[in-house]
């Protein structure tokens, strides 16, 4: 690509679609004053994704039969080079304590679900009975028949 990109000529640079979109952002006399090494170089640099090193980078087009256009995605991640604005810190403090809040909330309940399961095979019965009916539920769902 590269190769092709560099010998192209002078009317076909100012025609391609990348430069008339550089071009529509500068001043005429500006676009005009441009020779052919540096479209060249202009596209090039528009059209690199070298500033884009992402540990993680998909993009991918789904196509549905159902629906006359396809949609793209793109799923970008890495290290972040730049300074964090006070509402992204507020932000990732928020996103974090409720993660945790959640990740927390569902180990106390997951712990108490085999406390009780626990609890109900074995018989033991250091739980009300009425607490739930569970165990029966799952016994009688799996086969086991209800105790």
């Amino acid at each position: 690509m590269l190769a092709t990109t560099l010998h192209t000529p002078l009317q076909h640079l100012r025609n391609d679609p990348v430069i008339k979109r550089f071009f529509d952002q500068v001043p005429a006399h500006v676009a005009d004053s441009f020779d052919e090494h540096q479209l060249r170089y202009i596209r090039l640099a528009l059209n690199s994704r070298a500033w884009g090193n992402h540990s993680i980078d998909m993009r991918g087009t789904l196509a549905f039969p159902f629906l006359p256009k396809q949609l793209y995605f793109v799923l970008l991640m890495g290290l972040n080079r730049r300074g964090v604005s006070k509402k992204e810190k507020w932000l990732s403090m928020l996103f974090t304590s409720a993660s945790v809040l959640g990740f927390g909330c569902f180990c106390v309940l997951l712990g108490a679900l085999v406390t009780y399961l626990a609890n109900s095979a074995t018989a033991v019965d250091q739980l009300p009975p009425e607490l739930l009916d569970l165990w029966d539920w799952l016994a009688m769902k799996l086969g086991w028949g209800i105790r």
